[in-house]
């Protein structure tokens, strides 16, 4: 366990196929528990970029349906889940760049203010074409002009 502010934390570990383990606080591993099983239960792989624990050591994983995927927990209590992580979560495991395991949005590791924090790369992506081709239930049907 580790501590945290006066709250202790329990860390659970992550074992991927024959990977040694990597430990990671219960709460994060919930989340990260979460998106997997979607992105996977969908046939989907994806990147995931995590820290090992060790010195400046970083892991980029390719996560994928054929490997075994373990999550233990080591509280007996399951974490609250916020759904608002979960979707920053699912929305980074689907981009190209991958997974990485971004803060918890309200915790302290945000920053004090939300325009203080650094840019992130979506924030620097050009916006959308305006002749990019539109999604089914944006066009008219009988119509002669396919835009809305």
């Amino acid at each position: 366990m580790t501590r945290n502010g006066g709250r202790e934390k329990s860390l659970g570990l992550f074992i991927y196929g024959t990977m040694p383990s990597i430990p990671l606080e219960d709460r994060i591993l919930a989340h990260l528990r979460i998106v997997a099983m979607n992105k996977l239960r969908r046939s989907e792989p994806f990147m995931l970029d995590l820290d090992t624990g060790e010195v400046a050591a970083r892991r980029a994983l390719w996560i994928h349906p054929a490997v075994p995927l373990q999550f233990h927990f080591h509280g007996s209590r399951e974490p609250r889940i916020n759904r608002d992580w979960i979707e920053e979560l699912m929305r980074a495991a689907n981009s190209a760049h991958g997974l990485s395991l971004l803060p918890e949005p309200g915790s302290a590791l945000r920053g004090r203010h939300r325009t203080e924090r650094k840019q992130s790369h979506r924030d620097r992506l050009p916006p959308p074409r305006s002749d990019a081709p539109l999604l089914e239930s944006e066009v008219k049907i009988g119509s002669s002009d396919s835009r809305v």
